[in-house]
């Protein structure tokens, strides 16, 4: 009995809407828009924009190569040789949030499901979904909808066991959100974005990254433990989508972003998240003791 009101308790903290996420979730890494762990490379032609920090750790500024004709706006680049210490700092504060975040209750599991019009389930409402029965891959082909439902300090996890992989040309349609909504999509080796792809949200990869051509996250980042960051060409990721959600700039009938910073949440006020939990614990104890008095 005690297990399952450990687990109501956690469900209920992650549900409600009030303050669960905050943007300390990525603390530093936040204002990095793509972040690897064994270098960032554009291989092929057109010009890549990145609007955001660039950044790689622990490998040298070397590693990270295409830049130019690839531009970073809105930003700086970091790595071991330089800005050490704000490199070093994101990819810790980064592997944090991963941690955090795979170790979430999941509210639904989607394994062996894939995402999308393309797919069998083509819509989702807030919430943390698992990949980690037979297939533990997800893949997004077509349009997956993500409905925050009109909610504020609302979520989207993702915890997805192996690989993430989309389709040519699929797309993450986000709707009916705001500026304090966030997406994370936590992934236990690789992504791959196909050719084409219109992403949103982090992404955030114990192994690596990879973005076909013209493939792009026009409000979210790419975060990369342990593997590189690749880009194929062409590509534009945003961190920040109030200023910038196209390659050209901030668009109003450009990709939907809501105002939002890279859908990353916001803070809640102190203490927050701690009374929320304490106070929603003492409702399910008193309960449960009070049915135990009549039964």
């Amino acid at each position: 009995m005690r297990h399952r009101l450990i687990r109501w308790v956690m469900a209920g903290a992650l549900l409600c809407p009030s303050a669960t996420f905050a943007n300390t979730i990525l603390e530093t890494a936040q204002s990095f828009a793509v972040l690897g762990g064994a270098g960032v490379t554009v291989a092929g032609g057109g010009i890549t924009t990145i609007s955001g920090n660039l950044g790689d750790y622990p490998s040298a500024l070397a590693s990270i190569t295409g830049f130019p004709p690839g531009v970073v706006v809105n930003g700086s680049t970091y790595a071991a040789d330089q800005g050490e210490a704000t490199a070093q700092q994101a990819q810790t504060d980064e592997i944090a949030a991963y941690n955090y975040l795979v170790a979430l209750p999941s509210t639904a599991d989607e394994s062996n499901i894939v995402l999308g019009t393309g797919g069998t389930v083509a819509s989702l409402l807030p919430g943390v979904y698992t990949f980690s029965g037979g297939t533990p891959s997800a893949q997004v082909d077509g349009t997956l909808t993500l409905n925050f439902n009109g909610e504020s300090d609302a979520v989207f996890v993702f915890q997805i066991g192996s690989t993430l992989t989309t389709g040519a040309d699929a797309s993450i349609d986000v709707i009916n959100a705001n500026s304090t909504d966030a997406i994370y999509w936590v992934v236990g080796s690789s992504a791959t974005l196909g050719s084409g792809t219109t992403f949103a949200g982090n992404i955030l990869a114990y192994a690596s990254i990879g973005l076909g051509t013209s493939a792009e996250i026009a409000c979210g980042r790419a975060l990369a433990q342990t593997g590189s960051v690749t880009m194929d060409g062409t590509n534009f990721i945003s961190d920040n989508c109030s200023v910038d959600n196209t390659p050209g700039g901030y668009s109003p009938t450009g990709p939907t972003d809501f105002g939002s910073n890279g859908f990353a949440g916001t803070t809640p006020e102190p203490g927050t998240v701690a009374l929320l939990s304490t106070g929603l614990l003492a409702l399910i104890l008193y309960r449960w003791q009070w049915r135990k008095r009549l039964a």
